[in-house]
């Protein structure tokens, strides 16, 4: 470490040769050695400053250059499938349930086998009928590898790289035990089969004819007409459900009077 030291200043004695001359011979070589080593410590110091705002710049670049051919290296060996397998499987743990992250070539899916170790265990005991199979919460990542690996190759393989990115889900049957797939459905397709709410037919008026009186129906709900806005203009338009008794009669006594 450099210990700070304060200035010195001789520039005035080594100008003055005839008191610089008096000192001793090592003296004076120590002043002249002490000035020039100070000079080549400050030319140091500064190319070390002109270097260090050179390498911020450059390492600017260099994270660019990096980003850029971490990308061109993905696509490449996702394309050509170089250095690494064509299909990842990452066997992980939720909390709630056992699931595979499928990665294919940089696209990913994932895939819950159960809830439970032994739902796992009866999966790759399906997929591998002559092997009897011990699985635990330490091992089962590399047991499913081991034991599932091929055929989720065999299945996501057997679908193109742009269906598997375009599935919706990736399950197992609970029935089979086999991997399906399952499309995403687009907006149109999403309205289909979902019922639809009926219009509601409530009707609020009044019935007139009795006496030149009206007939309140204000209480009376879903009074089914041809036309849900049109007033029923007689007792024999309102459901009879919804009539009143004694109205009827009233009406005709109205009619004979006429």
């Amino acid at each position: 470490m450099i210990k700070s030291r304060e200035w010195l200043d001789l520039q005035t004695l080594v100008h003055n040769k005839q008191e610089f001359g008096k000192l001793n011979p090592l003296l004076q070589k120590q002043i002249f050695d002490f000035f020039r080593h100070s000079h080549n410590l400050n030319q140091k110091r500064e190319k070390i400053e002109n270097l260090k705002i050179k390498i911020s710049k450059e390492r600017v670049l260099i994270k660019r250059l990096s980003k850029s051919i971490t990308k061109e290296f993905n696509y490449i060996t996702n394309e050509m499938s170089l250095g690494r397998q064509s299909i990842y499987i990452t066997p992980e743990f939720t909390g709630k349930s056992y699931r595979i992250d499928i990665d294919w070539k940089g696209k990913r899916k994932k895939l819950t086998i159960g809830k439970t170790l032994n739902d796992v265990k009866k999966l790759l005991e399906k997929h591998n009928p002559k092997i009897k199979i011990n699985i635990t919460q330490d091992d089962f990542k590399e047991v499913i590898k081991k034991y599932f690996r091929s055929y989720i190759e065999e299945k996501i393989t057997s679908i193109t790289r742009e269906k598997f990115e375009m599935l919706s889900k990736i399950k197992i049957d609970k029935h089979t035990l086999e991997i399906i797939f399952l499309d995403k459905k687009d907006e149109l397709d999403k309205k289909v089969d979902k019922p639809t709410k009926k219009k509601s037919s409530v009707f609020y008026g009044s019935i007139s004819g009795v006496g030149g009186g009206q007939v309140s129906t204000s209480n009376i709900s879903f009074l089914k007409t041809s036309n849900p806005f049109k007033r029923p203009t007689t007792v024999e338009d309102v459901p009879k459900k919804f009539q009143i008794k004694g109205v009827d009669k009233m009406i005709k006594i109205s009619k004979k009077k006429k």
